[in-house]
């Protein structure tokens, strides 16, 4: 009766020893830590004499630096999500559109980018030699989240606001933003 007993305990401590090695999960998948900046200040005002090739006025130039944490086989490829949104003089909203583009395959680097906040076709373009192609145009729209607004309503815009959120492939999402004034438009 003894050596059954020991022999049910034994089998009984067996089962759940191999349900417990069963039911342990993986190991969560790494987080990445991403970093993203505009080097080139928290307000600049558009510029009729911007210094760029091709630039005119209403050309807003932005630098920006990233870092995404390694191993690169975990956190590469990122997105980056670039947002505007339109301000009137009262900085009241009238329209914010999003463009999302592949980030850079290093994990640190620094790019300047054109925002044309005025130009349907194009809105964001890579600043490089030769130039890159312009990314897909942003489409604002209005506070109803379904309508596109008319060249016209946007010209009322004085202020834009440019937010840029990098996304690694398993996290660690950060943003940076920054506002420019727009010159006024007849």
């Amino acid at each position: 009766m003894k050596i059954l007993g020991s022999c049910l305990v034994l089998i009984v401590w067996m089962n759940s020893f191999a349900l417990a090695q069963s039911q342990q999960t993986k190991p969560p998948s790494p987080s990445c830590v991403a970093q993203i900046k505009f080097t080139n200040g928290q307000l600049v005002r558009v510029r009729n004499d911007a210094p760029a090739v091709n630039v005119s006025a209403d050309t807003i130039l932005v630098y920006v630096f990233a870092a995404i944490g390694s191993p690169a086989s975990d956190c590469m490829p990122a997105n980056i999500w670039w947002t505007a949104t339109y301000f009137d003089e009262d900085t009241n909203p009238i329209c914010s559109g999003v463009i999302q583009m592949a980030a850079p395959s290093d994990s640190i680097w620094t790019r300047g980018f054109e925002i044309r906040p005025f130009t349907d076709t194009e809105f964001l373009r890579r600043m490089s030699t030769p130039p890159a192609r312009p990314e897909a145009p942003l489409h604002c729209l209005g506070l109803d989240g379904i309508s596109e607004i008319p060249p016209l309503e946007l010209a009322r815009a004085l202020v834009i606001r440019i937010d840029a959120t990098i996304v690694p492939k398993t996290g660690g999402v950060t943003t940076a933003g920054a506002s420019w004034f727009l010159p006024r438009r007849n």
